[in-house]
């Protein structure tokens, strides 16, 4: 009967290293995806990742998790200095929203210069079109 109370123990404390595994391992995948996010993706596929599941949210989310479970596999002390850097991390996380945020509305705020002549030329092109009918009446066209 023992027996049986220890390996449930073991598999407790196994069942614990692969929980930590797959945070340690969610929170490394989340930095990929929003490096990868940085590098390759478009502004709107960024603003879709922010509305749906905000890459740095789920950092924060899965780092407070690794402490979590470091901390019961501990017993409830973690090592010096463990929290400390994971509330540093936190906070540069918070930097980074704070420096995303101000990214994306400068880029939306300002319009290249190509984007006004593309406008002059659709003005042009409209009202050519309005006058076009007026003045064919006028016009000989054989």
């Amino acid at each position: 009967g023992g027996g049986g109370g220890g390996g449930g123990g073991g598999e407790g404390v196994a069942d614990l290293a692969v929980a930590e595994a797959a945070a340690r391992e969610e929170v490394f995948y989340t930095i990929w995806e929003q490096t990868t996010t940085l590098a390759a993706r478009s502004r709107a596929e960024e603003l879709e990742d922010i509305a749906n599941e905000d890459l740095y949210q789920r950092y924060c989310t899965s780092l407070l998790r690794c402490v979590s479970l470091a901390r019961l596999r501990e017993g409830g002390a973690l090592r010096a200095g463990v929290e400390g850097r994971a509330d540093t991390c936190i906070d540069r996380v918070d930097a980074l929203i704070e420096l995303r945020a101000t990214r994306l509305s400068q880029e939306t705020k300002s319009l290249p210069a190509a984007h006004f002549f593309i406008l002059f030329v659709f003005s042009l092109q409209l009202l050519v079109s309005f006058l076009i009918p007026h003045y064919l009446p006028f016009l000989d066209v054989s």
